[in-house]
């Protein structure tokens, strides 16, 4: 197969001449048992942005030597793998799905979720996404008031 990413975070496959969701590159090279090139921009940059949602997906067709390359132990370390402190991720996309998954953990009576709520609200306020008014309902929401 012969793939290139696009920015909308999909590849294109220029033997079907069609684009490609994350989920079906990863099946593809799992069942044609092909391997990431740490030394692809292409591939790194294709990891990078779909780690925090297919990180297990992403393992099954890394090599051993390739999980334990520093690249994707810095990627553990963003992800907060292993530690006490948790890194947001920069893709808005990711923290809108993350902070609607925390929110309905909440609403179900989890409270241990606040912080994360919060920091990812704070976030995407700094980020421009979430408006005063919208951080403003989260807290009110999250207070009870």
């Amino acid at each position: 197969m012969n793939f290139r990413v696009n920015q909308q975070c999909t590849v294109f496959n220029s033997l079907q001449n069609q684009y490609l969701a994350a989920e079906e590159v990863l099946r593809e090279m799992y069942i044609g048992n092909k391997k990431f090139n740490l030394n692809s921009p292409i591939d790194k940059d294709f990891i990078e942005v779909h780690w925090p949602i297919w990180r297990d997906e992403i393992e099954d067709v890394l090599t051993d030597r390739q999980k334990n390359s520093e690249f994707i132990k810095s990627l553990d370390a963003k992800s907060g793998k292993g530690t006490g402190v948790k890194f947001l991720t920069s893709n808005v996309e990711v923290l809108m799905n993350e902070l609607n998954r925390l929110l309905g953990s909440f609403t179900a009576g989890n409270n241990n979720v606040f912080n994360e709520i919060s920091a990812i609200t704070d976030e995407l306020r700094r980020k421009g996404i979430l408006n005063i008014d919208h951080a403003k309902k989260i807290y009110r929401y999250l207070t009870g008031k």
